[in-house]
């Protein structure tokens, strides 16, 4: 069965309290075939996260689900924090048209608990990050899944 993978790069801001921190997260993300991609394409994603002054290049992995056709594409990844606590970042574009809406990526980060840590709001530039995501894009072998005789 082939799949295909991506770079993703997305960087912005962070409200985190009274702060406000730069972050930016790059990732691989694989999934089904392309084709499917203005559908409903569930993919996985590993790369790393950056929140000036809080992480650094911390290893995260997540999942990108995306339904331009619906409206919308969903980010949740996890990482560590400074202390090794475990923290989870959930996010959404809304998709206004079929090619707007796709970089503007509004997000919490939430502590173990919950409890809301920040609030983001991060783009995808395309005269930065358009080039290196179409490069890297490339057909993959995705695992057959299992058969139960």
């Amino acid at each position: 069965m082939l799949g295909f993978s991506f770079r993703e790069l997305m960087a912005g801001k962070i409200r985190m309290g009274e702060t406000m921190r730069a972050m930016r997260f790059d990732f691989k993300v694989r999934g089904p075939t392309m084709f499917r991609l203005l559908f409903h394409w569930p993919g996985t994603m590993t790369g790393s996260v950056t929140i000036d002054g809080f992480v650094s290049d911390a290893p995260a992995t997540g999942e990108l689900e995306t339904a331009p056709i619906r409206g919308w594409m969903r980010y949740g990844f996890t990482f560590k924090g400074p202390s090794g606590e475990q923290l989870r970042f959930d996010g959404r574009k809304r998709i206004r048209f079929i090619f707007f809406g796709w970089t503007v990526l509004r997000g919490s980060l939430v502590d173990e608990s919950g409890l809301e840590l920040g609030r983001a709001v991060l783009h995808f530039k395309y005269s930065r990050h358009f080039l290196p995501m179409l490069i890297s894009m490339r057909p993959i072998r995705r695992p057959q899944p299992a058969t139960h005789a």
